[in-house]
């Protein structure tokens, strides 16, 4: 079996067939015609004569070996980081790359370690194969009218503010969210706890690295973004010129 094996894995590989073929005119008219025929420098020749003699003159011996390298290069990740990218593809569905790195780039902060890029966090999620179905959603009671639509935006300024949980590890991570639903500006900032102090903190950080002007705020109406808006006389306020829209409600 195994010698059939050789034969085949002979036939079907055109170099090895070339390689033969040369070899026999080296036999026969020797190897100055040889290399001016085929166009093969000496040591070439001597190299693959030296292999098929020592192997007996087998022609398996003639297949070309693979040159991949004994050592390759191997990519090197943070293993707190990958069970990070599938903590959040597994508990939110398929997020994709771009969506991964803002709150990977926040989380491997704080660990004080570099973030990855686009294409390192899809390498780490093809090959791990990170493919998970969302969680179905949960059926609400809506006990207000809900706002149908918002809004059209051309002009930057409109955010929208949101609070995150990924389980990790055992514990909970807090993440504060913020987009411009113009510009499509994503920033995450990383929260010890889901508190309306922890809002404010992270929305003042958000006013030092955003340049335009913000307008309004829109958030999901929950209790971490209360402390955001102060009520009074029928209006809505916060702690700098911009509305505030609670949704889905009215």
């Amino acid at each position: 079996m195994r010698s059939w094996a050789n034969l085949t894995g002979f036939e079907s590989n055109d170099i090895a067939q070339f390689r033969l073929r040369v070899l026999y005119h080296l036999y026969t008219y020797g190897w100055q015609a040889a290399a001016s025929a085929f166009g093969v420098p000496k040591s070439t020749l001597f190299d693959w004569k030296r292999m098929y003699e020592q192997s007996g003159k087998r022609l398996n011996s003639l297949v070309p070996v693979s040159t991949r390298p004994h050592r390759t290069r191997a990519m090197a990740t943070d293993p707190r980081l990958v069970e990070f990218i599938r903590c959040l593809r597994a508990e939110y569905g398929r997020v994709s790359k771009y969506k991964i790195r803002v709150f990977l780039d926040e989380y491997a902060k704080s660990l004080g370690l570099p973030g990855y890029g686009y294409q390192k966090i899809a390498k780490i999620i093809k090959r791990n194969h990170y493919f998970f179905e969302p969680s179905p959603k949960q059926k609400h009671h809506i006990l207000k009218v809900r706002l149908k639509s918002h809004p059209r935006e051309t002009a930057p300024g409109y955010l929208e503010m949101d609070a995150v949980t990924i389980w990790h590890l055992g514990k909970k991570l807090y993440f504060i969210t913020v987009i411009d639903v113009v510009t499509r500006f994503a920033w995450v900032k990383l929260a010890f706890s889901l508190s309306s102090s922890q809002t404010t903190l992270a929305l003042q950080e958000f006013r030092q690295q955003y340049q335009p002007e913000i307008r309004a705020v829109q958030t999901d109406n929950g209790h971490v973004f209360d402390c955001c808006a102060i009520e009074s006389n029928n209006e809505i306020y916060v702690p700098f010129p911009a509305f505030i829209f609670a949704t889905p409600y009215k």
